[in-house]
């Protein structure tokens, strides 16, 4: 069979045997699992190519059930965010979301999404907290999971921007008159609820250089977590791990 050439970022590895690795390398056709003989050696060439939120090209022989790496090189490691574990530990955590998410025809577009938020993660300093909530956000709008943000979703209503609450299991916003009628809804001030209209709705290339406050921030933290709780399976050991180690 003719070697498959694809280029990618892996999100999962595994160990096998004595130094070898199952690769999950997501590519905008794609995820392909690779199995990498001997790149746990200390010396192996290859070594660098198969960790972790490494991007880059591979050559794979398909044997029997499932591919070999014959041939790779690294194009992007990300190493900086490797100097600090909350970075990592972010970093982490969104290899694992999209690695259980990602499917179907928006794939290029989840991959070019995790490879801008790496390289920003990587090479600027954000509050990782907005940061996290970005990208959670983005990444349910190209699953086609999007919170509704523009009118209420049990009547329609659109006009009175002042008097909206979250409800995540209606699936976004939810009016005063409505609100009475579901249960935990969140009261949102007009400034978170720009703020999440900003992040779905502005080119991804404005999503990385505009600040909040720390309530704001607080407050778009609550809103993912219980969006995504309600409508991914959840939680990810990452997140949880994300979670424990923030001072």
């Amino acid at each position: 069979m003719k070697d498959l050439k694809v280029k990618g970022i892996i999100v999962k590895t595994v160990n096998v045997g004595e130094a070898g690795k199952m690769l999950t390398i997501l590519t905008a056709q794609g995820k392909v699992r690779a199995l990498a003989a001997g790149v746990r050696h200390a010396k192996s060439k290859r070594l660098s190519a198969t960790q972790p939120m490494c991007y880059g090209e591979y050559v794979l022989k398909k044997n029997k059930d499932f591919y070999h790496v014959s041939a790779c090189e690294c194009l992007e490691s990300f190493y900086h965010i490797r100097e600090s574990v909350e970075k990592l530990a972010l970093a982490a955590y969104f290899l694992e979301l999209t690695e259980k998410t990602a499917e179907g025809h928006h794939l290029d577009e989840a991959v070019a999404w995790l490879l801008n938020t790496l390289y920003m993660l990587a090479n600027k300093e954000h509050d990782l907290l907005l940061l996290k909530s970005v990208y959670e956000l983005r990444l349910m709008q190209l699953l086609g999971l999007a919170p509704n943000l523009v009118a209420c979703n049990a009547c329609g209503d659109s006009e009175d921007d002042t008097c909206f609450h979250f409800h995540s299991t209606s699936g976004g916003l939810v009016c005063e008159a409505c609100e009475c009628d579901v249960a935990g809804a969140m009261l949102l001030d007009e400034t978170t609820l720009y703020t999440l209209r900003y992040i779905l709705y502005s080119p991804p290339q404005k999503l990385f250089g505009f600040v909040v406050n720390d309530d704001i921030v607080h407050k778009l933290t609550k809103i993912c977590k219980d969006f995504l709780a309600t409508h991914l399976d959840y939680p990810l050991k990452t997140e949880a791990y994300f979670w424990n180690i923030l001072p």
